[in-house]
Formats: C-alpha cells, sequence, structure tokens
C-alpha cells in the first residue's frame, strides 16, 4: 500500500535564530525614515534607481514599475535595494519621503533664487 500523501512529517522543534537571521529581524523595527540622519545625496544614486524610486514615490509596485520601465522585476528590486542603502530608508515610505523632501528642498531653493531676481528688477 502506497503513502497517503496528505500525511505530514512531525514538526521539528524550534531553533535558536542565527545572528545573521535575528539581524534581519531586528533590522525591520527600525524606524521608516529618520529626518535627522543624514541621507545619502542624490548624486549617488544611479539614474536606474532615482527612476524607481520615483516610480516607488507614485506608489506603483514591483510588476507596474517593471513594466511601465520595461525592464525585469528583480532589476526593478535590486535598484530599490541599492536605493535604500543608499538612502539609509528601509521601507519604500522611507524612499518617497526622502524624495518628496528632497524635491521640497529643490523648490524652496527656486522661490529663493527667483524672489530675488524679482527683488533686484524693482531696484
Amino acid at each position: 500500500m502506497g503513502k497517503n500523501p496528505r500525511s505530514r512529517k512531525p514538526r521539528q522543534p524550534a531553533r535558536a535564530l542565527s545572528a545573521h537571521q535575528a539581524g534581519k529581524l531586528a533590522s525591520h523595527k527600525k524606524p521608516t525614515y529618520d529626518p535627522d540622519a543624514p541621507a545619502g545625496p542624490a548624486e549617488h544614486l544611479t539614474e536606474g534607481e532615482m527612476d524607481v524610486i520615483t516610480l516607488v514615490a507614485e506608489n506603483l509596485s514591483d510588476p507596474e514599475i517593471s513594466q511601465k520601465r520595461g525592464t525585469k522585476i528583480a532589476t526593478v528590486q535590486k535598484h530599490i535595494e541599492n536605493a535604500y542603502k543608499k538612502l539609509k530608508v528601509n521601507t519604500r515610505a522611507g524612499a518617497a519621503i526622502w524624495l518628496l523632501t528632497r524635491r521640497n528642498e529643490a523648490l524652496q531653493r527656486e522661490v529663493a533664487m527667483l524672489k530675488e531676481m524679482l527683488a533686484k528688477k524693482e531696484e
């Protein structure tokens, strides 16, 4: 008589986590974005990483980003992973906040420059 395909092996007792596994679990408890932590400058991001982070900030999923860019999902995931390391974030929300903060700072600089030019014209 054959084995019942639904029969299961007895469960193994729980084993201790390795240092690597414990580190990965601990990293999930870190804050999403720390505005006081110095993030890497955008110049350190590759064009692909910046493009993918921009699409992440638009709330697109990895498959949607992959389709939009015409690349493999694995490529998108690697760009995200590399950008997280460079930006010192560990979630999509953290990357989106970094991007939006950076854009806001750029707009503030542009507004200040325009105000300065307008003030010079009025003199």
